[in-house]
């Protein structure tokens, strides 16, 4: 039930973002109140970003790439993942 909730589509890759708005979209037929796209690899290729801002109330992806546009470092995570691994040898 997203009625009157903040929703997070998270994917691990978006590219041209056709799928995302339409997910987004029945999203808000379903009575979400805001819609946030999430990946960890941001191609966003043939005018993605502006398609997914007409859909999307703000689109979010890790560092992986550069041309991300809300850019979350997975750096830490990445550090801490290979220091547990290393610890367990």
């Amino acid at each position: 039930d997203v009625d009157g909730k903040i929703v997070a589509i998270v994917d691990d890759m978006i590219a041209t973002g056709g799928t995302i708005c339409k997910a987004a979209d029945a999203l808000r037929l379903q009575g979400a109140v805001e819609v946030h796209a999430c990946c960890t690899h941001g191609l966003f290729t043939g005018g993605a970003i502006k398609r997914l801002m007409n859909h999307v109330n703000g689109v979010h992806a890790t560092s992986s790439l550069a041309n991300s546009r809300a850019v979350i470092s997975g750096g830490p995570a990445l550090a801490r993942g290979v220091k547990e691994l290393l610890a367990g040898l």
